[in-house]
């Protein structure tokens, strides 16, 4: 049961990413929470579920909040539900700015660095659109992997010789008892406390950005 619910919940969470829809990303992120907290308290992804939601949600102007919201997303081909994570798009950028700037080998002064820098953008676009005229495809390396056929075989060896089906007095698996039922089976009061108490803390190091046009708005008051 509980390997079901991570697996529908991080099924949900994909999918909400590759559409663009910020209320389900931020409902599945409020499902993150008592599955981290039942991890551990001190994980950095419930305190970041739990920022998340607070300043999109309560903390934030209305405006501002949908920025942070829809900002979370980045779409690089213009097709429908093909959105990704920026983060994640950021930590590929990463890795090509850092291809290039060890390519300048000798050279790396802050000079060509910040050169390198801001041509990366267009030296990727060049390579990818080089790439595609030539047919030339990514190299993806792919780890060797028995076939299902064989994996079923294996298994059904060791389960007829067990012979799972059979009742058998005293036979269990003692790691199993270490396992809840359910991610979200918590202790409620517990859980509440430290979340709140999270919440109050982010609440204190939270500084609220004012959007331009309360800005203008108040100097034109002035």
């Amino acid at each position: 049961m509980q390997f079901l619910q991570w697996y529908f919940l991080i099924l949900t969470f994909k999918d909400a990413i590759k559409e663009g829809d910020s209320e389900r990303t931020n409902m599945t992120l409020k499902f993150c929470i008592p599955v981290f907290f039942s991890h551990s308290i001190l994980s950095k992804y419930l305190e970041e579920c739990i920022d998340y939601i607070l300043k999109t949600e309560i903390i934030l102007s209305e405006k501002m909040a949908m920025k942070v919201r829809y900002e979370s997303y980045v779409n690089m081909t213009g097709h429908r539900g093909d959105n990704k994570a920026t983060d994640l798009q950021k930590e590929n950028e990463v890795l090509v700015l850092k291809e290039l700037i060890r390519g300048l080998g000798s050279n790396k002064t802050e000079k060509a660095i910040v050169t390198i820098t801001k041509a990366a953008p267009v030296i990727q676009d060049v390579v990818n659109n080089f790439d595609r005229m030539t047919n030339i495809h990514d190299k993806h390396t792919h780890h060797r992997k028995r076939s299902l056929e064989g994996d079923v075989r294996c298994g059904l060896k060791e389960l007829v010789r067990l012979k799972i089906w059979t009742p058998t007095q005293g036979r269990k698996l003692e790691i199993f008892h270490q396992f809840k039922k359910s991610p979200f089976d918590v202790d409620r009061v517990t859980y509440k406390e430290i979340v709140m108490r999270k919440v109050a803390r982010l609440k204190r190091g939270i500084a609220i950005p004012v959007d331009s046009e309360d800005e203008s708005d108040s100097e034109n008051d002035s």
